[in-house]
């Protein structure tokens, strides 16, 4: 369905460029006389009409005009996989800064028993807005899951997971570790990236071994998590990925 919007609104905005070209050639060459009419008197123009309307039709201004004008943001570049990725990341930005910005202060005000309710409740919460406004499935996925109802890896995902792990243990940093493809489902074809997260510190006081985990943490794990596996991570290990999917058709 896409692929078929793409063709119609292609041929629509040639169709109207052409249109639009024509009418504001001839706006343009109507009011060119009358400026050289009124100005006879005064002396001749210092730039010629016609050079000025070939320097427009030279600049190519118009159809880019027409583009953002009649063409949908993405549109024409729905497949494209290179700004897939980079309109994908930038989506993937967004919401680890605003996560990171409500953990902050959720650690501020409470201690690492804060950082929970943020995992919890706040970040599939900031994820399920971003998905509405972007139009992206964003989910998170871990290599050892703590809620299996959110955050279980299907079978690309745990490929792209033993990919990343890969890439680390050959001393590729986490930092900016990612990776995208076109990806044949069942339900049809969809753009998929994924974003690796590491295992920082901080991180350690809800996903480290007995040790980093204290007291209060460690029940309220235990109450909310029957099912945890997410323990015993390291300040460097391969945490899980952002998971974002956009379909094609």
């Amino acid at each position: 369905m896409t692929s078929r919007l793409t063709g119609i609104l292609k041929r629509s905005w040639k169709s109207t460029a052409c249109w639009f070209s024509g009418e504001m050639e001839r706006s343009l060459l109507s009011l060119g006389r009358r400026s050289m009419e009124e100005r006879a008197v005064a002396g001749p123009l210092q730039i010629p009409y016609r050079r000025r309307n070939d320097m427009y039709r030279k600049r190519g201004w118009l159809p880019a005009l027409l583009l953002m004008v009649v063409v949908p943001q993405g549109a024409l570049a729905g497949s494209d996989p290179v700004v897939m990725a980079t309109e994908a990341k930038m989506i993937t930005m967004k919401l680890l800064k605003e996560l990171g910005g409500t953990l902050k202060q959720e650690m501020k005000a409470r201690g690492p028993a804060g950082a929970i309710s943020v995992c919890k409740d706040k970040a599939p919460a900031i994820a399920g807005r971003l998905s509405r406004e972007t139009g992206w499935r964003i989910t998170r996925v871990g290599t050892r899951v703590r809620n299996p109802m959110l955050g279980m890896p299907d079978a690309w995902e745990q490929k792209v997971l033993a990919m990343f792990e890969e890439r680390r243990a050959r001393g590729e940093p986490l930092k900016e570790m990612a990776y995208h493809e076109i990806v044949e489902e069942p339900g049809g074809r969809y753009f998929r990236f994924m974003k690796a997260l590491g295992v920082k510190p901080v991180c350690t006081n809800c996903h480290g071994d007995d040790q980093a985990v204290h007291g209060e943490v460690k029940a309220q794990l235990a109450a909310h998590y029957p099912h945890d596996e997410a323990r015993g991570y390291k300040p460097g290990d391969l945490r899980g990925a952002i998971s974002i999917k956009r379909p094609l058709d």
